[in-house]
């Protein structure tokens, strides 16, 4: 099984079981195990910084042995530095900051992806966005 943890106004993927991030994410319909994909690269905006490796270890149960799982959310340091810099106006500032219950940096789970025995493939920053890939051994 491949799922997608998106927010309601991303597109789904075509072939991906989806889940829909809101005030919670709930996947307890979703068998132990059984996923050989987890895309949820814009997640861990959605999570207080205190819950994330809580939604991590939630996801990470339902990746099956050689599975990958891509988390992502908004770069804090960058999103911080660009600000500073007048490169976003401060409405679009404000809105991302509305939008986002938390923001980190990839070493986050990088270190918690290690804490579950995940072996980190990529990490990529685009932008404000960063992305991790892990795969489970």
């Amino acid at each position: 099984m491949k799922l997608q943890v998106k927010k309601e106004n991303q597109e789904s993927i075509e072939g991906y079981e989806v889940v829909n991030l809101d005030s919670s994410m709930d996947i307890s319909n979703i068998t132990p195990n059984s996923c050989e994909e987890i895309f949820a690269p814009d997640a861990c905006d959605s999570f207080s910084f205190q819950g994330i490796a809580g939604a991590v270890e939630a996801l990470v149960s339902k990746l099956r042995l050689g599975g990958t799982i891509v988390l992502g959310g908004t770069h804090v340091n960058i999103f911080a530095k660009t600000v500073s810099l007048g490169l976003i106006p401060p409405q679009e500032a404000s809105n991302i900051i509305a939008a986002a219950n938390s923001m980190t940096i990839p070493e986050v789970l990088v270190e918690i992806f290690g804490k579950f025995n995940l072996n980190v493939d990529t990490v990529n920053i685009d932008g404000l966005h960063y992305e991790v890939k892990a795969r489970r051994v």
